[in-house]
């Protein structure tokens, strides 16, 4: 949802309402510049009126070459030249009101993307490449779900946050070609950038899938493209270290994961060459079975 007003200047003030997992946030822009911004961070996080509101944020640019700032009610969080910085920030503080306000849904560290009738998930800590690979997939025949964090039942319903992509150190990445012609429609800096994923899939509609593979991902420069199966208890162990809500762990309970294990495929996926990494994933969801 988006809310406009008008101030004497003729400047818009746009609030966006954005979130997910059935959690949400407001944000609050003092002028176009802001809420253009605002729109490359919330644009697919635009959630109904039926969510629960978490917190309000502000974002304040000011000057003909923005000054930054970034405000939680009266506390200021950011401020400086950078829009990019001030977006991450943003994106985390969305990412942490919507996990630490839910009870009902584990949060998982993952990446995820669908081709119709298969869902894939792929879980990893920072730096294990899952933001890479989802967007290679989302700009080779796969729909982005998220690059970064999945809510998920214990039936294996996802419900993803359908962030932009965050590429670290984007301009050096496979990605590249992808995007080239689509920089002012990115915030970034020299070293990382924020992008909308509709730039990899302008087709897109939110869904909340059932997930059928799990495939974990991880990075390394030397590697020769490797899958292994995994077990049950292998994955889950794997799983585990990529659960970020310990607060409700306690009475969500490990069952629900187990369970969730148990209905899908679980691999994991070491690389370097992301082309055939993804072939190496299509082969895997070809013979697959569908989710038990």
């Amino acid at each position: 949802m988006i809310t406009a007003q008008y101030g004497q200047n003729g400047e818009s003030r746009r609030t966006f309402r954005a979130g997910f997992g059935r959690q949400a946030v407001t944000v609050g822009c003092n002028n176009r510049a802001a809420a253009e911004l605002a729109q490359v961070v919330c644009g697919d996080l635009i959630l109904s009126d039926a969510e629960s509101t978490r917190a309000h944020y502000d974002i304040v640019a000011a000057g003909p070459m923005p000054m930054w700032s970034l405000w939680n009610d009266d506390r200021r969080l950011y401020f400086g030249a950078s829009a990019y910085q001030l977006a991450y920030m943003l994106l985390n503080e969305i990412i942490y009101q919507c996990v630490a306000g839910n009870d009902t849904l584990y949060a998982i560290h993952a990446g995820a993307v669908h081709n119709g009738t298969k869902t894939i998930m792929l879980p990893g800590t920072s730096g294990s490449g899952k933001s890479t690979l989802t967007g290679w997939l989302a700009g080779n025949g796969y729909y982005y779900l998220t690059d970064e964090l999945v809510m998920v039942d214990s039936v294996g319903r996802l419900f993803p946050c359908m962030r932009p992509l965050v590429l670290k150190e984007w301009a050096s990445g496979p990605l590249l070609k992808t995007l080239a012609g689509h920089a002012a429609s990115m915030v970034s800096d020299n070293k990382a950038a924020v992008v909308p994923h509709r730039l990899l899939n302008p087709v897109f509609s939110p869904t909340c899938p059932l997930l059928s593979h799990l495939i974990f991902p991880y990075y390394s420069g030397a590697a020769v493209t490797q899958v292994k199966s995994l077990s049950p208890a292998r994955s889950l162990a794997k799983l585990l270290e990529c659960h970020v809500n310990a607060r409700n762990f306690e009475k969500l309970g490990i069952t629900g994961l187990s369970r969730l294990i148990q209905r899908c495929t679980s691999y994991s996926i070491e690389y370097s060459d992301i082309a055939q990494a993804e072939r190496a994933i299509a082969e895997l969801v070809a013979v697959a079975g569908a989710p038990r």
